[in-house]
């Protein structure tokens, strides 16, 4: 279920990443070394990080994919959670169940320290996976 709202939000915000996600698990599935597990992955994401009560410093995704989205998704019991985009002189609050989609390889962004226990789940696509599966090649969004 957790999945499905992931993929919900993308296939709104990013039409073109949501069905390049769907073809490249698609491909996934039908490969017999991969079958098994991709069975179980539901998904549109190639990967996903967690990150645990942790600060980070600001930063682009290097391996990340230009004109695609990651979203960052933040949990826990903490106060004072704030997402700031150095580059652009923006902050947001991300407070507990807060869900973000940004272009981490052009926007550098941090999270500074909490007060109280924070996790964030990171869902990103890495390009040269979905080369390798032969996707459509990334565009930029046009929702």
């Amino acid at each position: 279920m957790f999945f499905a709202l992931i993929n919900l939000v993308l296939a709104l915000t990013h039409p073109t990443q949501y069905r390049a996600g769907r073809t490249a698990l698609k491909v996934c599935k039908r490969f017999h070394t991969m079958a098994e597990c991709a069975s179980l992955w539901e998904s549109v994401f190639t990967a996903i990080g967690v990150i645990s009560n942790r600060i980070t410093a600001p930063h682009k995704d290097c391996l990340g994919c230009l004109p695609w989205f990651d979203i960052l998704y933040t949990v826990g019991d903490y106060d004072n959670g704030v997402l700031d985009m150095p580059g652009i002189g923006i902050q947001f609050s991300y407070a507990p169940g807060c869900l973000v989609a940004l272009c981490g390889k052009v926007l550098r962004h941090q999270v500074r320290k909490v007060h109280g226990n924070r996790v964030c789940c990171v869902f990103y696509m890495r390009e040269n996976v979905h080369r390798w599966l032969g996707s459509p090649p990334p565009s930029y969004s046009r929702s």
